[in-house]
């Protein structure tokens, strides 16, 4: 998503610390990797101990907890990631290369990312009271709109606290500022054979969330459903949409 849009800047934010290293693990591998296909082969069994002479190198300033979890983490995950970056750089759309691997402008855009020190890895609490903070200070100051706020599933798992609310607020956005999301039940439409994939402008996202009556995913729904601006079908099959004007 980060290139298809030509993102500037990314914020990459887990609770997980284990995902965290393993984000740390790729910044290192993406800038020592020209294309998809030599990034695909640093997490081949043939290639773990020249991958993990590249890690410690990088880590070398980095304190022994931290470097040893984070070698341990390139261990743990590498047979898994290098069979899911097999699917991601063979992956397309009606023929079209679509994916940040199978698309060679998409993969140097993000390279690029990294190599320019424009890439963020952040290991934080959505719901909390620091990290995204931080990343509302950043971009205030920076004069950056926050053009796409990734949530993925993850509000399944919290409800909309005073923190959290406050912690969307505090973001900077315009006009073309949106809320992705992911949907993982069986009375919407998927678009594939798990998610439904949901579009709402960023300022409805914080109206809702400033009127302090909706205080849950679902209840947002179905304060939107009542409002009708919850469309559960568009014309692509699979995404739905809140609060998107004609």
């Amino acid at each position: 998503m980060a290139a298809a849009q030509g993102a500037e800047l990314m914020f990459l934010l887990d609770i997980d610390h284990m995902v965290v290293d393993v984000h740390n693990n790729y910044e290192v591998l993406i800038e020592a990797s020209e294309t998809p296909a030599e990034l695909h082969q640093r997490f081949n069994e043939t290639e773990q101990d020249a991958s993990l002479a590249l890690l410690e190198e990088a880590y070398a300033d980095v304190d022994k907890k931290t470097r040893r979890l984070r070698l341990q983490t390139y261990r743990a995950s590498r047979e898994t990631i290098f069979r899911h970056l097999k699917h991601v750089i063979e992956r397309n759309q009606d023929g079209e290369q679509t994916s940040w691997l199978s698309n060679a402008d998409h993969y140097k855009h993000i390279r690029t990312l990294f190599q320019n020190d424009r890439v963020r890895i952040m290991d934080g609490d959505l719901t909390g009271a620091d990290t995204m903070t931080s990343i509302g200070v950043a971009t205030t100051k920076l004069e950056v709109p926050v053009r796409v706020l990734y949530l993925s599933n993850a509000e399944e798992y919290y409800k909309y606290t005073k923190q959290y609310v406050a912690n969307v607020a505090g973001l900077p956005g315009d006009a073309k500022s949106v809320a992705l999301r992911t949907i993982y039940n069986k009375e919407w439409e998927h678009a594939d054979t798990l998610w439904n994939y949901q579009v709402q402008p960023l300022a409805n996202y914080q109206e809702f969330l400033s009127g302090g009556a909706v205080r849950s995913r679902n209840s947002m729904f179905r304060a939107a459903e009542k409002q009708k601006v919850l469309e559960r079908t568009t014309d692509v099959s699979g995404v739905s949409r809140i609060g998107v004007a004609e």
